[in-house]
């Protein structure tokens, strides 16, 4: 048994959750040709729950050969589970995809996450001309132990992140700090970052979706002490800590 919650970050949007009774929640599960990551999906086959943020190839991920291989349900806007049954080809109970959208919420063992707003894209082309749109989604993950954790995604900055600290009080939020590559845009820069961390109102930051080399984790470092300079940053990958209301232990 633990208490609180534990939290590790894997690199790019990639976070799992871990409850008291041993309950895991897998979001945007990127391992295979994420270029931070030392771990691999196959060693998250015993997760429970895998929460999609939309439909790009860094937050979607490893999620089919999670979903074959495991028993984890899948939550996610309906473009990202149409995917999932595309590729599962039919080897995954339909009954594990759980399709959700803004004010939605969903009950697990211990846990309610809810899909809330993201500002940005979610897009996938099938071949054939097909193309699959939906909304992206952001999520705050509820416990029963009273630990809430918000996953921004891949959203930009907008005013409703103070209605979320309003609702919700998130204890400890992911958030994108730079472009996953030099080709794509950057939604949210450091500053902007830093000052969603001030409206959310949370006591840890976990600071992603940057490439190797990215200056943007300095940045953000220097901007958070303006913005909010008693929260604490845990940016290290494929580290583990463990957030009990409220306190911040590493494993």
């Amino acid at each position: 048994m633990i208490n609180g919650i534990k939290v590790t970050f894997f690199g790019g949007m990639t976070v799992l959750l871990e409850n008291e009774a041993g309950f895991k929640i897998l979001v945007d599960p990127y391992f295979t040709k994420n270029p931070h990551q030392v771990r691999h999906a196959y060693d998250f086959y015993d997760v429970d729950l895998i929460a999609v943020t939309h439909n790009a190839n860094d937050h979607y991920g490893d999620t089919t050969e999670l979903l074959i291989n495991g028993k984890a349900s899948l939550v996610a806007a309906n473009d990202v589970i149409y995917r999932a049954k595309q590729e599962c080809r039919n080897m995954v109970d339909s009954s594990r995809l759980y399709s959700t959208i803004y004010g939605d919420s969903k009950g697990f063992d211990g846990v309610s996450i809810r899909a809330v707003l993201a500002q940005h894209i979610s897009k996938t082309e099938f071949g054939n001309g097909i193309r699959s749109f939906a909304p992206p989604l952001g999520f705050i993950i509820q416990f029963d132990n009273g630990v809430t954790y918000y996953h921004g995604g891949d959203t930009s900055l907008y005013g409703d992140m103070k209605l979320l600290r309003e609702l919700y009080h998130p204890d400890i939020a992911c958030l994108s700090i730079d472009r996953w590559k030099p080709r794509f845009g950057c939604v949210l820069s450091p500053r902007e970052a830093a000052m969603a961390a001030s409206w959310l109102g949370v006591d840890v930051v976990i600071p992603g979706h940057y490439p190797p080399g990215s200056t943007a984790p300095e940045e953000f470092k220097e901007m958070m002490r303006a913005f909010s300079p008693n929260v604490q940053l845990k940016g290290k990958m494929n580290s583990t800590f463990r957030y009990i209301p409220y306190q911040i232990l590493d494993e």
